[in-house]
């Protein structure tokens, strides 16, 4: 095993001779021509090629004992602003108090950030406290980051549904924030409570996050 290796590698350097008295003779490779320094010692016996030897390996054993970081897997999801011009897709992903985004990274177990053009306000910086990067000066879009491809897929999915602003499931998010922002602000009135699911989602097409013309015809 690679602790044993190391273990016997380091005893043999505490060795006076770094172990070269336990090579057969046989087995022992030929020397060199003698090279020496300033001092007239060799720089080059059996004993200390032996020791160099030993330092290279103990180093590579070591190295490879250190916990490796596992890799992370993710995706780049490019927000189709253009497509649907005036939609505010910053919100609807993010959601009122960032609802929407917690709810999504839990269900994924993924980090889920919105980058690029629009993402930042003017004047102020990342929500991470990192400097701008290139990626900040990219189309808008959003990083999926999770520890597997299963998870990614997971949080892929939620997102592709909120960049579809006229499919099912964005527009039931929209009715969700709605009434969460309601409740936020103390306006959800009593007959909001009792209105059934319906008029809220025909509320939730018609606008809280949408300002723009009809969709556009295929």
């Amino acid at each position: 095993s690679l602790p044993l290796s190391l273990c016997v590698c380091i005893g043999r350097l505490r060795l006076p001779d770094c172990g070269v008295s336990e090579i057969p003779e046989a087995e022992r490779s030929p020397s060199p021509e003698p090279v020496y320094d300033q001092a007239g010692a060799r720089v080059n016996s059996r004993e200390v090629r032996r020791r160099e030897a030993l330092e290279a390996k103990r180093l590579e054993l070591i190295e490879s004992l250190k916990p490796r970081a596992a890799q992370k897997c993710w995706r780049k999801l490019i927000v189709p602003i253009d497509k649907y011009p005036g939609y505010n897709f910053f919100g609807a992903i993010i959601g009122p108090r960032g609802n929407a985004q917690k709810r999504m990274e839990r269900e994924s177990g993924c980090k889920i950030v919105i980058r690029g053009r629009g993402a930042i306000k003017e004047g102020c910086g990342r929500h991470d406290g990192k400097p701008l990067g290139p990626e900040d000066d990219e189309p808008m879009h959003v990083l999926i980051e999770g520890p597997d491809e299963e998870s990614v897929e997971k949080g892929q999915e939620l997102v592709t549904q909120v960049l579809n602003p006229y499919s099912e499931s964005a527009i039931a998010q929209k009715e969700r924030q709605m009434r969460e922002l309601a409740i936020i602000n103390g306006t959800l009135k009593e007959e909001d409570l009792a209105a059934n699911a319906a008029n809220w989602s025909n509320a939730a097409a018609k606008g809280a996050l949408w300002r723009a013309p009809p969709p556009p015809v295929s």
